[in-house]
Formats: structure tokens, sequence, C-alpha cells
């Protein structure tokens, strides 16, 4: 990753788990309790990094 890439994380129905950078494929990930996982580092709210995650959500408070 380079300063501006994208980086886009998708769980489909399934619960598989994708990484994409801008529309390339990065990755496949078929555990299911793994995209509740690493979501959860990021967007739990007992994450380690509070401030991050207002800003991953958008929120301005």
């Amino acid at each position: 990753m380079e300063p501006d890439d994208e980086l886009t994380f998708f769980i489909d129905k399934n619960g598989t788990s994708r990484f994409y950078k801008g529309k390339t494929l990065l990755g496949v990930i078929n555990d299911i309790q793994f995209g509740q996982a690493f979501m959860g580092i990021w967007l739990s709210k007992n994450t380690s990094e509070p401030k991050l995650r207002q800003a991953l959500l958008g929120d301005k408070t």
C-alpha cells in the first residue's frame, strides 16, 4: 500500500472475506469467523484505537 491507495474489505453473505486494492482482488479468506474478528479490531466499541474507529465511521463527535 502506498499513500492514497484504497483498501476495501468485503464480507459476502456466506461469510467469505475479500480484500481489494482499488479494483484488484488481493486475497480471499474462507473462514466465517475471520470477517467478524477483523472488523472488530477496527470497529468494535472496545477498540484500542477509538479515534481511528471514529474516523472510519465518519463520526465527527
